[in-house]
């Protein structure tokens, strides 16, 4: 890819309704590396699974000292339980990823992905309780129960002494 070729000015990149499926994500993925100011990617209504979102992740944790992306947009395709993980590690700074996440993302949508939120509950509450820069995160639309959603709120209340400056909003609505 001739990176001239690239307007390094673009800042968003709205993606949705496109039909993208994981044939595509090597080429997303160098949307990171070659956008130095990208700070809202919109994959929404595609055709992606946890393939696409594990890419993103690896090249989001690759560039995460310079990474400008403030908002990932994965709502409606089907990462599943997987692609949600290695996203959620990501912005966590989680193994894979370790100290490293990327500051600037604050908005996370995981919404309608067929997610079972218990059988991502520690990466949700790693989210909640270790990343103050993440303002959002979404799963509208998953699967979750009354116990998840009540583990999230004790880690929210356990947490907010630290997020007086800060509000996190996380979306729980069940499908």
């Amino acid at each position: 890819i001739d990176v001239a070729e690239f307007p390094c000015g673009l800042m968003a990149i709205p993606f949705g309704h496109n039909h993208i499926s994981d044939k595509s994500v090597q080429s997303l993925a160098l949307l990171v590396d070659h956008l130095p100011k990208l700070r809202h990617l919109d994959l929404s209504w595609n055709h992606l699974k946890a393939m696409s979102a594990i890419a993103l992740a690896e090249r989001i944790g690759l560039k995460s000292r310079t990474c400008t992306l403030e908002v990932l947009n994965l709502q409606f395709n089907s990462i599943g339980n997987s692609g949600a993980a290695c996203l959620m590690d990501l912005v966590s700074g989680m193994e894979p990823f370790p100290s490293r996440p990327p500051k600037s993302l604050k908005v996370l949508d995981l919404s309608f992905n067929g997610i079972l939120v218990s059988g991502v509950m520690d990466q949700v509450l790693n989210v909640v309780s270790h990343s103050p820069h993440v303002r959002s995160l979404q799963l509208n639309g998953n699967e979750i129960h009354s116990e998840d959603v009540a583990a999230i709120e004790e880690v929210l209340r356990e947490t907010s002494t630290s997020l007086t400056k800060q509000e996190m909003v996380v979306g729980l609505a069940s499908s």
